[in-house]
Formats: C-alpha cells, structure tokens, sequence
C-alpha cells in the first residue's frame, strides 16, 4: 500500500476535517453485518459471475450538522468472483473456478438524512473507501500452457496487489426504536485498482453490491 499513500493521506484529511465539525449528542456507534454481492470486472469482457461473500465490523457516525453526518466503518470484507478470471500465475493465463479475496475495509461516507419522521428515516450516502488486502485464495484450474489444478486452500497472495482505492454510493433507512437505531443499508462499491498485481491482461477490479443491516447506539448525552 505504499504507492497508494497520497491516497491515504487524503482520507486522513478528510476525517481530519469532518472531525473537527462534529456536533455533540448526534453520534452514534455499532456493528454492521451483512452480504456482498461482488464480481471482478475488467476492461474487457470476461465470463464472470458474482458470488456471496459475508462482511461484517464497527460503524461510527458523527453528526455534522441536522441533516449531514459523517459515517467511518472498519470492516471485514469478503470479495471475489467465480468463472474464467483473467490473471497472471506463473506463465498461465487465468483462473477458472472460485476466486476469493478478503479485505480490511474503511469506508469513509458522507450521508444525507432529510429529517421526514423522527422514526423512519432515509438516507443517501456516499464517498471513498481504502482497503487492504488480508488474504487471497482459489479454486479451480489455471489455464495457460498445461492446465494446473489448484485447490481452496492454494494461497494467490503473490498475484493479488496489496489492497485497493474505493468509490461507494448508497442508500438506507434507519429506524429508531427505544434504546437504539436500526439501520437497512446497501450499496455499491468500485475498486479503481486492479486485482492482478501484474495488470498484464484486462486489469479485474472490484465491483459488489453490499446489502447489510446495523445496530448503532448513542454516544454521550
């Protein structure tokens, strides 16, 4: 992730300035758990399918005015995709089968909640995101010269860039009940990096709809 670190450091600004806006009795904290519905797009065309991968961690939102909070999340991701991937592996040419990658997501949301009803309420979200890359593995066979039979347990890690710059957009509904909120959520994420460390073929990159549900209490008074 060291090539990425002007990217990073934009995203530590950004909380930097949306933390000195925040206003007192409007913050909340939770866990967020749900599903992503994630594939790997690249620049060409591919026989690719999504797959189901869960996602789960903590949520943070900061209300910086009546209207606009500012929302953090530190997240588990599960991403991938199965069908003919194209990646580089020692000389073969792509993967068909199961690719499965894991991340450590921070999502880093603005999010616009008209205040309709003081207990249904909607709202849009969006923003950028950084991710690191936890682990990455496959299943299936590798096609190139000889086809190479992997396994679920075969790491890629190698192959895999080290972690990827998110766009994320969205919607939801929180719902306030007596001690708590709960809150519907989904969205869509784009990875603007490639997957394929060696972005020899046609660059797959991220893409998931995210459908989760979160619990989130009050902070303070």
């Amino acid at each position: 992730m060291r090539r990425h670190s002007a990217g990073i450091i934009l995203l530590a600004l950004v909380v930097s300035f949306c933390a000195s806006r925040v206003m007192a009795g409007s913050n909340y904290a939770g866990f967020r758990g749900g599903v992503n519905q994630s594939t790997l797009k690249g620049d060409d065309p591919a026989d690719v399918e999504a797959i189901s991968r869960p996602m789960c961690g903590f949520v943070g939102l900061f209300g910086l005015t009546h209207w606009l909070s500012f929302q953090c999340e530190l997240l588990w991701s599960g991403r991938g995709t199965k069908g003919t991937i194209p990646i580089q592996f020692f000389g073969q040419e792509a993967v068909v089968g199961t690719v499965e990658l894991n991340y450590l997501e921070i999502p880093l949301l603005l999010r616009f909640t008209p205040r309709l009803n003081d207990r249904w309420r909607p709202y849009l979200c969006a923003g950028p995101g950084v991710a690191a890359n936890l682990s990455a593995k496959a299943s299936g066979t590798f096609l190139g010269g000889d086809p190479l039979p992997i396994s679920a347990s075969d790491g890629i890690d190698e192959i895999v860039t080290d972690g990827d710059l998110l766009l994320m957009a969205g919607l939801g509904l929180d719902v306030a009940l007596k001690h708590m909120t709960l809150e519907l959520d989904t969205r869509y994420s784009k990875g603007l990096l490639s997957v394929d460390e060696s972005r020899l073929t046609v660059d797959p990159k991220n893409r998931a709809w995210t459908f989760s549900l979160a619990l989130l209490l009050p902070l303070g008074d």
